[in-house]
């Protein structure tokens, strides 16, 4: 039983785990190339009011 779990979870943790910060990394480099293309309307409305 204990072998058994043991691979899905681990196979579960890694993906996840990798998938977030991937995106994460892609995220942060879009913004910024967002942000300098466009105002931060687009990028976030909130900091556009409080600007």
């Amino acid at each position: 039983d204990g072998k058994g779990m043991n691979p899905p979870p681990y196979t579960g943790q890694p993906m996840p785990t990798n998938n977030p910060v991937t995106v994460q990394t892609v995220y942060v480099q879009q913004p910024v190339v967002v942000f300098y293309d466009r105002p931060v309307q687009m990028c976030c409305p909130s900091c556009n009011q409080m600007i």
